[in-house]
């Protein structure tokens, strides 16, 4: 019986990936930064950079795995890594 390899990817990885697939419609997956940004919108959110309007908020790196695998951009083959370990 073979064992299935994950291939790992990174955070940035996944993030640059989801905005290529949603570049067309003119949406960007953005981090979110300092405290009060955090408390109202979460890790992650969606911008319409056409209308300067958020569409999504309070996604998780969860959310961002399952909608890069809705959209092809992730394999079922791959996994995310958060931290990277460096020797």
């Amino acid at each position: 019986m073979t064992k299935l390899i994950k291939y790992p990817v990174s955070e940035g990885a996944l993030i640059q990936r989801l905005n290529r697939a949603f570049a067309k419609d003119e949406l960007a997956v953005k981090k979110t930064r300092g405290a009060r940004a955090f408390s109202s919108l979460g890790d992650y959110y969606i911008l319409d950079i056409t209308r300067n309007v958020i569409t999504e908020h309070h996604l998780y790196l969860s959310d961002l795995v399952d909608m890069a695998k809705e959209h092809s951009v992730m394999a079922n083959y791959e996994n995310l890594v958060e931290h990277e370990v460096t020797q």
